[in-house]
């Protein structure tokens, strides 16, 4: 009878890795050691893409339009752009594909790649207070501080404070944010 005898010699510590992309992060988002907050998602590796990633599938952005970034709690990306539009041109530029930004939540008002500015995005007024074109109110908590106010009819997002405002007349030119899928 044959005897195996296997010895394993463990030297230091057993450090698992980190998946590529397991974890979803914002602008300047927390990481695990040894992945980079990169587009949406913590990477470890350089790849461009990933498995998981809402905008693998996402046809090419509109004219004008940066990279794109990930949604971070939906399966979505967006892009910024840089083409000044008014509040009511924004939907047909960011068409047919794409749609005027709709970021319904902090995580992805946080998920936008900038720092300054202002942002036109897909919300408005509506008789009973403000909502997404898609239809769903605007959260209380997506709000800068004073705001919403009864000065304009028309959202845009202040990249300094990442958060929703309208205090701007929908007739002024602004950089727009546009997402897909156009149904979320």
């Amino acid at each position: 009878m044959r005897v195996l005898v296997l010895l394993v010699v463990l030297s230091g510590c057993y450090d698992p890795s980190i998946d590529d992309c397991q974890y979803r992060c914002g602008v300047g988002g927390s990481c695990p050691d040894g992945t980079t907050c990169r587009s949406g998602f913590c990477r470890s590796t350089s790849t461009n893409q990933c498995a998981n990633d809402g905008c693998a599938a996402a046809p090419a952005p509109p004219p004008n339009c940066g990279s794109k970034f990930a949604l971070l709690d939906a399966d979505g990306c967006g892009v910024v752009c840089t083409d000044l539009q008014q509040h009511g041109d924004v939907q047909a530029t960011c068409g047919p594909d794409w749609r005027a930004g709709i970021l319904d939540s902090r995580s992805e008002l946080d998920s936008v790649p900038v720092t300054t500015g202002r942002y036109w995005v897909g919300a408005e007024r509506v008789t009973v207070g403000f909502q997404w074109f898609s239809g769903v109110p605007v959260d209380p908590s997506a709000w800068d501080t004073s705001n919403p106010t009864s000065t304009s009819d028309c959202v845009y997002l202040d990249g300094q404070r990442r958060r929703l405002r309208n205090d701007r007349s929908c007739e002024e030119d602004l950089n727009y944010i546009c997402t897909y899928p156009p149904t979320n």
